[in-house]
């Protein structure tokens, strides 16, 4: 699964993904300690968190990849965590389309430069660009720029997986909108 996704063994490494033969378990860091963590079924598209009766923490409480972001340097928010490692350093996911009060707190922690939304290509991704827009806007006064896939491609990772070069072209729009 996640060499099809384009994500080599030394990236998998990098972000302490472990997988077994059904499953592929993502760790949420923060300050060098897994916080949370949520696994996707490698068959299907079926994603498993931590049981409320272990935590009373949601996915909406963090960023995964936040230890991949750098005082002072663009961070940029995906809503999957494939897409914020296609990103790499400095990209975040939200695990959605919408963000909440609590991922943008911990965005003005990190202190950036600048943030850049990055959504899908799909109408919750673009109609977030104004909510999330305004909710980070209301907790920390920063730069906001915005960066989707280029037609046809729905994410990142598609458009990294099918046109390399489009790819690269597009990110590096992204790095300097």
């Amino acid at each position: 699964y996640l060499e099809s996704r384009g994500i080599s063994f030394e990236t998998a490494n990098k972000y302490g993904l472990k997988y077994d033969i059904n499953k592929v378990y993502f760790p949420y860091y923060e300050y060098g300690d897994v916080v949370y963590w949520q696994s996707r079924s490698i068959t299907d598209k079926i994603f498993e968190f931590p049981s409320k009766d272990d935590t009373s923490l949601g996915k909406e409480m963090f960023l995964y990849g936040y230890d991949f972001c750098e005082r002072d340097r663009p961070i940029y928010v995906c809503e999957s965590i494939i897409d914020a490692i296609t990103l790499g350093d400095g990209a975040v996911a939200t695990g959605g389309a919408s963000m909440s009060i609590q991922q943008c707190r911990k965005i003005k922690a990190i202190l950036p430069r600048k943030v850049i939304l990055t959504p899908d290509r799909d109408s919750a991704g673009l109609l977030s660009i104004l909510k999330n827009s305004s909710l980070i806007k209301s907790i920390i006064d920063i730069d906001i720029a915005f960066c989707v896939p280029q037609h046809p491609y729905k994410d990142w990772n598609d458009m990294r997986k099918n046109d390399p070069i489009k790819y690269i072209t597009k990110h590096q729009e992204t790095v300097n909108p």
